[in-house]
């Protein structure tokens, strides 16, 4: 079985990300035709392919949310920019100041040598080095 990702963005730059198994490797014309039309958000991204089950628990450290999360910044081969969101950060992997991401720490060296040739920009240009990383945050408080 293949994973169906759905990226939606609203008209406020709201995101949605939704997820279904299917059974191919590219989403058909005819779904993404029938999805943008019952829908006032824009698909932004339709993606289908081999899924990668997890089996680690979530943990409860010092950022437990998916809401907290470490932006790690990369330069390809052309020099553009990739970007990767890291939610729920173990705290180790930031520096003394609590939020850089520390480029010493093994956790950030192993996943730097995992995405590096692996993740691409939209062109293809394959990532080569870590830039920089920091802590960040999706949380919005209500009030009222």
């Amino acid at each position: 079985m293949d994973r169906l990702t759905l990226e939606w963005v609203d008209i406020a730059a709201g995101y949605l990300r939704s997820g279904s198994w299917c059974s191919g490797t590219a989403p058909p014309a005819g779904l993404v035709t029938a999805l943008t039309a019952i829908s006032n958000a824009n698909l932004a991204i339709a993606t289908a392919g081999g899924a990668v089950i997890g089996v680690t628990p979530a943990g409860t450290g010092t950022y437990p949310l998916v809401t907290d999360t470490a932006v790690l910044n990369f330069l390809t081969t052309a020099l553009t920019g990739v970007q990767l969101t890291i939610p729920s950060p173990v705290a180790s992997i930031f520096g003394s100041d609590g939020v850089t991401v520390d480029p010493t720490n093994p956790l950030v060296g192993a996943l730097v040598l995992a995405v590096t040739a692996f993740l691409t920009d939209g062109a293809g240009n394959a990532v080569a080095t870590f830039n920089t990383g920091v802590k960040s945050s999706r949380r919005v408080e209500q009030n009222g």
